[in-house]
């Protein structure tokens, strides 16, 4: 838990009230979190990080499809 410490600061000190949209400062936070998770965890990490690929991907597909 100690790791997670500054970046849960971080995540208090964001204002999400008044933004609309995602808030791509505090996806960068969630994202390496994550990160620290996969590479410390022999058990989790590698189902984690096709789970992280995937939700990625499906993303990356419905952005694309929006724009269209």
């Amino acid at each position: 838990t100690a790791v997670f410490s500054l970046p849960i600061k971080q995540l208090a000190s964001l204002e999400t009230s008044s933004q609309k949209g995602p808030n791509f400062h505090r996806l960068q936070i969630y994202d390496r979190c994550l990160a620290e998770i996969i590479a410390e965890s022999r058990t989790f990490g590698p189902l984690l990080q096709r789970i992280k690929v995937s939700l990625l991907e499906f993303w990356s597909m419905t952005c694309r499809s929006e724009e269209h």
